[in-house]
């Protein structure tokens, strides 16, 4: 999905098929996220947020933090209630700060700076994710790199570039701090 293969829809409805029929309950919530990931990269927000939710609802029966965070984050992304997708995106950086995992707290906080209405906010959340992924060398996937530049365009309009670039530092300085404030 994320290298944007055309054939990526039909191998991941293959393989959630494979895996509830061998009640692979986690592959199959795999799948799911996976399949939102694909509905949301065609534009079907609908079809990416019932996949997530359904995803979502596993891992948190599960008990799985690192899928709660993650399930949590895309869910945030795709949700149309603005609400709604700030409370999921907070949770998951909650979530994900538990697993200790810098990749998942990025992820998260790129949820937050896709969802939030608060400028400020959202530019420190940005630039906390960043930090973490330059830290633990992981870089996004085109796709998903592509969302982040049209929203640090969004802020740079909305708060120059001198606030901005301040916010973002602000929110590099300490990543986790700035996670653990949501």
């Amino acid at each position: 999905v994320l290298a944007e293969r055309p054939d990526a829809l039909a191998g991941l409805v293959q393989a959630e098929e494979l895996s509830v029929s061998l009640a692979a309950h986690s592959v199959t919530a795999y799948c799911r996220n996976g399949l939102g990931v694909a509905h949301d990269l065609a534009g079907d927000r609908a079809a990416a947020a019932e996949q997530h939710r359904a995803a979502l609802a596993w891992y948190d029966a599960a008990g799985s933090t690192s899928g709660v965070a993650y399930s949590g984050a895309r869910l945030a992304m795709v949700t149309d209630d603005p609400d709604r997708a700030r409370v999921l995106a907070v949770d998951a950086v909650r979530a994900a700060v538990r697993t200790a995992d810098p990749r998942a707290v990025a992820q998260s906080l790129e949820a937050v700076a896709t969802t939030t209405g608060d400028p400020s906010q959202a530019a420190r959340a940005l630039g906390a994710a960043e930090a973490l992924r330059a830290a633990a060398c992981d870089r996004l996937a085109e796709p998903q790199a592509r969302i982040l530049r049209h929203r640090r365009q969004a802020l740079l309009d909305a708060l120059g570039s001198t606030s901005y670039t301040v916010q973002t530092r602000r929110g590099a300085q300490d990543p986790l701090a700035e996670a653990a404030r949501l």
